[in-house]
């Protein structure tokens, strides 16, 4: 895995978050419902698991609840995610990836992911509700390079 993992929130996200990368979710692991939301080719496991926690956050996080946040190997892909596809300025978050296991995060990689272009890594938070400052290396500024008249 890469050393450092980038993530991309908007500066009104930010804000609401009072500055953190705060998971939405409740369940660290997570059980597949038979509710017809998941399909056979989604790759669900039986029971609960980090997996699953994976997959939920990756299709439709409101009736799973993950407790994760979403972040990339790509500085690029997660400007992508701050701008809103480079329509709003938000802030990148650089994570010390070798530091997860000392705050208990989980982070996973699956192997065929929903979309492989966003190279994402999904950090699973257990116990946290966010990400501890301790593994925030750096945050920035990015800003849209559209303009507005």
């Amino acid at each position: 895995m890469s050393k450092l993992l980038y993530r991309g929130v908007s500066k009104e996200l930010d804000h609401e978050n009072d500055g953190r990368l705060v998971a939405k979710g409740t369940n660290s692991m997570v059980v597949a419902k038979h509710d017809g939301r998941i399909t056979y080719g989604d790759n669900f496991k039986y029971g609960p698991c980090f997996e699953n926690t994976v997959r939920a956050q990756q299709m439709d996080t409101k009736p799973y609840s993950p407790r994760a946040i979403s972040t990339s190997t790509s500085a690029a892909i997660a400007k992508n995610f701050a701008t809103a596809g480079n329509t709003t300025d938000g802030f990148i978050y650089v994570i010390n990836a070798e530091r997860l296991g000392e705050f208990g995060v989980v982070a996973i990689t699956l192997v065929n992911p929903k979309v492989p272009a966003e190279k994402e890594v999904t950090l699973i938070l257990g116990e946290l509700e966010f990400i501890p400052q301790g593994l925030i290396v750096e945050k920035y500024e990015v800003k849209s390079d559209w303009v507005f008249d």
